[in-house]
């Protein structure tokens, strides 16, 4: 066990230069310490993967952290990010077409709302002729 805690020492001490080490070096490493007895083949091998882990989770915390400063530095400078320019793409033609369906239904409306004061005007016209029958009849009835 004090080997493993005396491994976990030196690990802390070299830190962020991990990230720099590639995986052979790791193993070179590794082996040079199980040649001078301070751990054995297995303890190598849980080592390797340790550090290898240890290494992938760096860079991704590393590669988040980049991430975020420039995305800060673009939010500060004003430059709209492309994804955010594609998702106010996408709204505006969703408006557009949004638009242009309202402005088919205004039409469309309109053409009803004529259609219908024809029909009443028709319905009109229906009644007035029949009116004017029942009137016709009704002065011919009295010229007899």
């Amino acid at each position: 066990m004090s080997g493993r805690s005396d491994i976990l020492r030196k690990m802390g001490l070299f830190g962020i230069g991990v990230i720099s080490m590639t995986q052979e070096k790791i193993e070179e490493f590794t082996q040079e310490m199980i040649k001078r007895g301070e751990m054995n083949q297995e303890e190598g091998r849980a080592f390797v993967r340790q550090v290898l882990s240890e290494k992938d989770k760096q860079i991704a915390d590393i590669e988040a952290r980049v991430n975020e400063a420039v995305r800060d530095m673009i939010k500060r400078s004003g430059v709209v990010a492309r994804a955010d320019l594609e998702v106010l793409e996408r709204r505006i033609e969703e408006l557009e077409r949004s638009t242009v369906k309202r402005a088919s239904l205004e039409a469309l409306e309109k053409r009803i709302e004529v259609l219908d004061r024809t029909s009443v005007m028709r319905v009109d016209l229906d009644i007035l002729e029949r009116r004017i029958v029942e009137l016709e009849e009704a002065i011919r009835s009295m010229a007899k």
